[in-house]
């Protein structure tokens, strides 16, 4: 367990600084600064390892909350890292993909693809089966949950939308 005081000798929140938004509208990085370990291992001090539920089903990469906090909190970073990872996810709830030229031979993406437990939705910006005949084939479209072909850019769209029923569809 972390410190059994820290919930009451440390602030609830330390946010770091946000990065100036003229500057994240042109990333997709996080919105604030990088913290510092010692304020990282402060914050994961706080916790109890209380039993609530929510700290141990609510977190949405199924992190054991208490345990992480406690690894950060006596400075044990690797093994932070490795109960992190064994997480097998960062709450990616869907993938939208397009393969491009990759979708006709690349085995290895395919072997990638099956490996995600999220719904896939395959987007092809041109109509495939009206190109050449080598085009006609995927090796991806075998493993997604849905191909769109020949939408153009409204393509992604209509992929976003597919992604995010099928996703609400298994959280269901």
């Amino acid at each position: 367990m972390a410190d059994p005081k820290g919930f009451l000798t440390t602030p609830r929140r330390e946010l770091p600084t946000r990065r100036p938004v003229d500057v994240r509208i042109l990333d997709w990085r996080e919105v604030y600064e990088q913290q510092e370990s010692g304020q990282l291992q402060r914050q994961a001090g706080r916790c109890m390892d209380c039993g609530i539920p929510f700290c141990h089903d609510g977190c949405p990469l199924g992190n054991l909350i208490p345990e992480w906090n406690d690894l950060v909190w006596r400075d044990e970073w690797q093994p932070a890292i490795e109960r992190l990872h064994a997480t097998r996810t960062d709450g990616t709830a869907a993938v939208v993909l397009n393969p491009g030229a990759l979708t006709h031979y690349s085995y290895a993406l395919r072997d990638a693809v099956t490996l995600l437990d999220v719904p896939v939705v395959e987007v092809h910006l041109s109509q495939t089966a009206a190109r050449e005949p080598f085009r006609h084939h995927s090796v991806i479209s075998a493993v997604v949950d849905v191909t769109i072909t020949g939408a153009g850019a409204y393509g992604y769209e209509l992929a976003v939308l597919a992604a995010r029923r099928l996703a609400a569809a298994r959280r269901a």
